[in-house]
């Protein structure tokens, strides 16, 4: 298991649960110490890491992005009231 810094939000560790400050790093082009003194993850690596770790936005970035739920699809012969 891998240890986690105390001071890191909830999102952070969940990022760093997968992937270590290295594979982020390396993942958005960027030098490890920029990585390692997140105290969140900033909005504008959000997408990339979504992408190449599966997260959802809201995951990352709860305070920017909500989870959105959609209705459920009437079928025809219902009554919309």
């Amino acid at each position: 298991m891998k240890r986690m810094r105390q001071n890191r939000c909830d999102e952070l560790n969940l990022l760093f649960s997968v992937a270590t400050v290295t594979d982020v790093a390396k993942t958005l082009g960027i030098k490890k110490p920029a990585v390692s003194v997140w105290d969140e993850v900033p909005p504008k690596h959000v997408p990339a890491l979504c992408e190449a770790y599966g997260f959802r936005p809201e995951q990352l970035r709860p305070d920017i992005y909500r989870k959105i739920t959609y209705p459920k699809k009437r079928h025809s012969g219902e009554n919309p009231l």
